[in-house]
């Protein structure tokens, strides 16, 4: 799951602050001191802790070429979790591709995270919503985890 190391509180970003974006060069904590975090009352798309086998990779064009075979952690109609042992920076563009149907989705690296131990979780979104790429059923929009009937 996506963690963050500070207590983030929405209550501080200021109406024109909702479109301001982390700089590159700028870490988490001192983005949510500095309140520069986004926030989303609601999600675009559900997220679903789902292992699926991808290989992530970026072309020579767009940078140092690699290439690394790894699984989701979570997915989404709009991007998912992975974890990757090379070295990757928020806002690199890198395609992934399903490795049991062979499409490819060019996406954006959104956030990094490093664990303790093992490798580095990464945040990535499609450059456009795919909810097909991952061939699953997505529950309704109105679907609350917790809710019962």
């Amino acid at each position: 799951m996506w963690r963050y190391r500070t207590q983030f509180n929405p209550d501080i970003l200021k109406k024109d602050d909702q479109r301001s974006r982390l700089k590159f060069s700028e870490n988490l904590p001192d983005a949510c001191t500095k309140e520069k975090m986004i926030y989303h009352k609601e999600r675009r798309s559900q997220r679903l802790v789902l292992s699926v086998p991808v290989v992530a990779y970026r072309s020579q064009k767009l940078g140092l070429a690699f290439s690394e075979g790894t699984r989701t952690l979570v997915v989404s109609a709009h991007g998912a979790l992975i974890s990757l042992a090379a070295k990757v920076a928020a806002d690199q563009t890198l395609l992934l591709k399903h490795a049991f149907s062979g499409e490819e989705q060019e996406c954006r690296v959104v956030f990094t995270q490093k664990t303790p131990t093992g490798p580095t979780e990464v945040a990535i979104e499609f450059r456009q919503p795919a909810p097909g790429f991952w061939h699953i059923a997505f529950p309704p929009v109105d679907w609350r985890p917790n809710s019962f009937s």
